[in-house]
């Protein structure tokens, strides 16, 4: 169950009488259920982890899931990554299944990841400790299309 506020704003209205809008922004859930989704990214971005060595930098990629079931809550999945492109680094394998080709040898701008859309593959793993199972991002693939008419289509 998703458990943050929805956050609202007002704008303001000068004269009485004219109409109020009210923005409802939708919350965010990242519970999400075991499947295959349609997603764009929507984040990437430098991440630091505490562990029994010290702090550890990992770079968190946010994806949006294409179709939600209800209207006011916008479901997302994230993995976090080591931030290395060697050639057995989880990262370089996810980029190369989901870009569908490897990286440039130099610098990779991670900016460039945010608006790409890709099929997420989603694994829930519980754990008697947390009430809520984890959602893991066990795989970043090319969006799907059918293959009738080259259409994407979302996958459950």
């Amino acid at each position: 169950m998703c458990r943050n506020a929805r956050r609202t704003s007002l704008k303001d209205s000068q004269d009485e009488g004219e109409t109020m809008l009210i923005t409802v922004t939708p919350r965010d859930c990242f519970d999400v259920p075991a499947g295959r989704y349609r997603a764009t990214c929507v984040d990437a971005h430098e991440l630091y982890k505490e562990t029994p060595q010290g702090p550890e930098r990992y770079l968190r990629l946010v994806w949006e899931l294409a179709e939600s079931p209800d209207r006011d809550v916008r479901y997302l999945v994230g993995k976090n990554y080591p931030p290395h492109l060697t050639n057995r680094s989880v990262l370089r394998k996810d980029l190369r299944t989901w870009l569908g080709h490897d990286v440039d040898p130099g610098e990779f701008n991670t900016d460039t990841l945010v608006g790409k859309e890709a099929t997420v593959t989603v694994v829930q793993i519980f754990n008697e400790n947390h009430a809520q199972p984890y959602c893991w991002v066990s795989k970043v693939d090319p969006p799907f299309k059918d293959p009738e008419d080259g259409e994407e289509i979302l996958v459950e």
